[in-house]
């Protein structure tokens, strides 16, 4: 049985990697630079956040899905539709740890002859590491099981998410071979779980430095 669920979730667990890499990069990259530089990067970022956090989500993929036309099913509109979701999460955590870093330090670097966006790539993002790895993993999680967005803008049998992978093992009428299903969870719940183990350290430190300063 294992053998045979392992196969049949080995395509959706490579899509969900795919999907959870690129997407966290993403809000990464944009939530960081924004709460470094600031200015408009930051002005666009905050207005996506508070209109994310005001429109329900619901009905943000009602007009989406009406309006997506032929880009519906594209496993890239599915993925920048979840990180502008994860944006808003990114951006405070990065706002909150960058107020933290002591200003003296960027002083220092600036009278070495350091411009910002070497200070920004040298001493900001390594200083910020566990930050990066708490936005990361926050947002793995959600991305592994999500499932609405999936379900709406994934058409494709073949580019399947691991919800929608899970949700092939309800057969007709709600039957259900719940032997198989468990194994499917088992097998693609354990690679999030043994990342989480190897960093929720690293984790907790990043969600504790972004919430506390001096």
């Amino acid at each position: 049985v294992y053998a045979m669920v392992v196969e049949g979730t080995r395509k959706s667990m490579m899509i969900g990697v795919f999907v959870a890499l690129l997407q966290t990069g993403i809000a990464a990259v944009i939530g960081s630079s924004a709460a470094y530089f600031g200015g408009w990067w930051e002005k666009i970022a905050l207005w996506a956040t508070d209109l994310l956090l005001v429109v329900p989500s619901f009905l943000i993929i009602a007009i989406l899905s009406q309006r997506a036309g032929a880009a519906k099913g594209s496993i890239l509109l599915f993925i920048i539709l979840l990180a502008g979701f994860a944006l808003p999460m990114s951006l405070f955590l990065f706002l909150s740890f960058f107020s933290y870093i002591p200003r003296e330090i960027y002083e220092a670097a600036c009278l070495d002859g350091a411009g910002p966006y070497r200070i920004f790539v040298r001493i900001t993002m390594p200083m910020s590491l566990n930050t990066v790895i708490t936005v990361v993993m926050v947002n793995a999680i959600f991305i592994w099981n999500e499932f609405v967005f999936a379900n709406t803008f994934v058409l494709t049998e073949g580019l399947k998410t691991i919800p929608l992978g899970l949700q092939n093992y309800i057969g007709n009428m709600g039957k259900t071979d719940w032997t198989a299903t468990f194994a499917a969870v088992t097998v693609t719940v354990t690679p999030l779980l043994l990342v989480f183990l190897a960093l929720n350290k690293a984790m907790i430190y990043g969600l504790e430095s972004g919430s506390t300063k001096g």
